[in-house]
């Protein structure tokens, strides 16, 4: 994407390996993953770049659907801020290599470099095809809340890609797995085995990959002690998966979201128990910063 670099996006890191299996969301962020997914394998190219400093996501986006229309690449789905679903989860999750890159070079905190509003996150996926075979290219702009930070771009890319049916056994997949507490505790009891050891079985299944470990708390309290306490539920999470199931930290990435994006009324006792717990999602393979 040498013509992103010309148009004055920085390319701040690049990772390309051969993917046994990709999945890219092709639906609205749902519970924990995507609505729909394409599953594909192919030689997999990662790129995270910074818009130029005084653009801005909508106007990114519109330079970047007019370029790739011109290239050939043919819409298979797009959102765009709420249409998104979930759209904390979904750029938290799409957007990890362009993260990863500002912690390396030191720049601003990861927190910074999160969606920071519902107008936040535009994705598309789009294919093109060739006569060696057809292209698969997702594309997500992050905006953030440091208005200092460029809007963010991350490109994935699986050329020559061969669509995959799904492997995972029934109830296994990464997104079923979730781990619920009891009011105000972090702690981590006998009825978590169940999920965690499902967490860990997948992680066998797919040894290259990595993945988040997200908290919740219900809504009771204030925002800042709901706050730490997802925070700390990731984190016992984190530990038991690394003592118990021997799983490597640097496969595992913690944060807790508070009492945001409840699934239960928290209105309702059965409601807040349910939005009480810690989900699992997994990450793009870290990605090694530096220049194109």
């Amino acid at each position: 994407m040498a013509w992103l670099t010309e148009l004055g996006y920085e390319a701040i890191s690049y990772d390309t390996y051969d993917a046994a299996r990709v999945e890219f969301p092709a639906g609205p962020w749902g519970i924990g993953q995507p609505s729909e997914v394409q599953s594909v394998e192919g030689e997999q190219t990662v790129i995270a770049y910074a818009a130029p400093p005084a653009a801005g996501i909508a106007s990114v986006a519109r330079q970047l659907d007019t370029r790739l229309s011109a290239l050939g690449y043919r819409l298979d789905y797009r959102c765009d801020g709420a249409s998104c679903g979930d759209n904390y989860d979904f750029a938290y999750v799409t957007s990890r290599p362009l993260r990863d890159a500002y912690a390396h070079r030191q720049g601003p905190s990861i927190d910074r470099i999160l969606v920071a509003s519902e107008d936040g996150l535009h994705y598309r996926l789009l294919k093109k095809t060739g006569e060696s075979g057809g292209d698969m290219l997702s594309v997500t702009l992050t905006d953030h809340a440091d208005r200092h930070v460029p809007v963010g771009v991350v490109l994935r890319i699986t050329r020559k890609y061969r669509e995959v049916a799904s492997d995972e056994p029934a109830g296994a997949s990464l997104a079923q797995q979730v781990v619920h507490f009891v009011s105000a505790s972090a702690e981590v009891d006998e009825q978590a085995d169940a999920a965690l050891s499902g967490v860990a079985a997948w992680m066998k299944r797919h040894p290259r990959a990595r993945i988040a470990i997200v908290g919740y708390s219900d809504a009771q309290g204030d925002e800042r002690g709901n706050q730490v306490l997802s925070e700390q539920r990731a984190a016992s999470v984190e530990n038991m998966l690394k003592h118990t199931y021997a799983i490597a930290p640097d496969r595992l990435d913690t944060h807790g979201n508070g009492a945001s994006s409840p699934i239960g009324d928290n209105a309702m006792e059965s409601g807040r128990a349910q939005n009480r717990r810690v989900e699992f999602h997994e990450l793009d393979i870290q990605s090694h910063p530096g220049s194109m």
